[in-house]
């Protein structure tokens, strides 16, 4: 059963004066859902293929995050990164820096694309998610479930989230905010999901807000995204 997001926001009145207490910091570690057994028989033949595969798994699940909480600001940013040394620029790329930075005004996410560092911004929005009464225990925590569907150019990916209402806090990891609760767990796309393993508190906690590289709006970027798939088909036909 669903309920609107809208029948809980009474409870950001209170969410937002512990938003203004100690720091809090979270920490999550990711687990693959890649189903290696599902690849097709010519890739299963390869050794080569299967072992790039298994060691993309590997690299992708020791990945760790933080998530810092402070004043109504969160930053998300990876804290170790996965070993790319006997691996292709396909892994590299995903090892390159990423932040997202949400407060009650701006969502910001950091990314290295193109050869240069860029910050898409936008609005701080309230996405529409959908609530669930289904339920279950994140470090301790009883979480709720809530989902919602989002657009990533001409694709849509599935959002799964567990948030603990008995920690409000509107923020979770990869910048994904708007629940009464602080949310522990994220599936993203059925693909990759980041589950909270450890959370502390810290009086001196600060987040700086990113400021460096190029600002680009996210029509803007995803613009670009399509413009060089386009090159790169119409390079690959000649």
């Amino acid at each position: 059963m669903k309920y609107n997001i809208s029948l809980i926001l009474i409870l950001f009145t209170t969410i937002s004066l512990a938003q203004n207490q100690k720091g809090l910091s979270v920490y999550y570690k990711t687990t693959s859902l890649y189903d290696l057994e599902a690849v097709d028989d010519e890739t299963k033949s390869s050794s080569t293929k299967m072992k790039y595969l298994l060691q993309m798994k590997e690299n992708f699940e020791s990945i760790e995050y933080i998530l810092k909480i402070v004043e109504g600001k969160s930053l998300f940013e990876t804290i170790k990164k996965m070993d790319v040394s006997n691996n292709t620029n396909l892994l590299q790329s995903v090892q390159e820096d990423q932040m997202f930075y949400v407060d009650s005004k701006q969502y910001i996410e950091v990314l290295k694309a193109f050869g240069e560092k860029i910050l898409i911004s936008e609005d701080s929005n309230l996405r529409q998610w959908n609530l669930t009464k289904e339920k279950k225990e994140i470090l301790g925590k009883l979480c709720y479930k809530a989902t919602f569907d989002e657009k990533k150019g001409d694709k849509i990916i599935s959002i799964e989230a567990w948030f603990a209402l008995d920690l409000p806090y509107q923020f979770g990891p990869k910048g994904y905010h708007g629940l009464p609760g602080l949310i522990l767990e994220v599936k993203y796309n059925n693909v990759l999901v980041y589950t909270a393993n450890k959370i502390s508190w810290n009086d001196e906690l600060y987040i700086e807000k990113p400021s460096k590289g190029k600002k680009m709006s996210r029509k803007e970027f995803d613009s670009k995204v399509s413009g060089a798939v386009e090159n790169l088909k119409s390079g690959n036909k000649n």
